[in-house]
């Protein structure tokens, strides 16, 4: 599966494509992590959130930094999260990378994906619906 995978990702790579697919393979780097160990490098959010920011002006650069370290700030002060810190900050990176609209459209059918097939109910590795979802979304829209 990885081989057809990686190879319908690299055989559509070309200058439109690079940013996407980059910022794909970053998030699903962060999802083999999350799905062994429930979590993941810090350097491949920030990784995921450049590429999300690419062509963007310094102003949303600092903006989005600010958000991204007051995420980070205020869920180690939570007792008790419901909701990692890596999920959020795959939120505003999608956000950014995609718009609000299509935003709405990921999440509902990663949430889905997510409650559809892991029947648990103690906390779940969500970053690998977050991208599973992330592709369905770009190949329907290529």
């Amino acid at each position: 599966m990885a081989e057809v995978l990686g190879g319908t990702l690299f055989t559509t790579l070309n200058a439109a494509t690079w940013l996407p697919i980059s910022w794909l393979a970053c998030w699903g780097l962060a999802a083999l992590h999350d799905w062994h160990t429930q979590t993941f490098p810090a350097w491949l959010s920030w990784i995921g959130l450049s590429l999300a920011l690419w062509g963007h002006s310094p102003v949303v650069w600092l903006i989005v930094v600010f958000i991204n370290s007051l995420i980070n700030w205020l869920w180690s002060r939570w007792s008790v999260p419901t909701i990692g810190n890596g999920d959020l900050e795959f939120f505003l990176s999608y956000g950014f990378m995609w718009g609000l609209t299509a935003m709405a459209h990921w999440l509902l059918l990663a949430a889905s994906l997510a409650l559809i097939i892991n029947r648990r109910t103690t906390q779940l590795a969500f970053i690998p619906y977050l991208l599973i979802s992330a592709l369905f979304w770009w190949l329907m829209a290529s």
